[in-house]
């Protein structure tokens, strides 16, 4: 069995303080890789400018509990630091 543990997780403390759907979201860090023994499903961190992609979710502009699916090919790429976006 295959044990797994959540070492950070980083939220809006926006969310936390208003419930509002627009920072109902959350980034963690797991304790082992677990793309090595469960596989990537076509997972990456290395993403290129021309490069095909899609983003899975529920936006919170369209009805609640609606899963959307879009992509697209992306235009440029840039550097993303996420601790930046969070407030705890």
């Amino acid at each position: 069995m295959l044990l797994i543990q959540v070492e950070i997780w980083l939220y809006p403390k926006e969310f936390m303080d208003t419930a509002d759907p627009g920072y109902d979201y959350c980034v963690f860090s797991l304790d082992t890789n677990i793309g090595d023994s469960l596989g990537y499903f076509g997972w990456t961190t290395s993403v290129t400018a021309g490069q095909t992609v899609q983003v899975l979710g529920y936006p919170d502009d369209k009805p609640q509990f609606e899963l959307w699916l879009d992509g697209g090919q992306l235009e440029s790429v840039g550097d993303l630091i996420v601790p930046r976006i969070f407030l705890m």
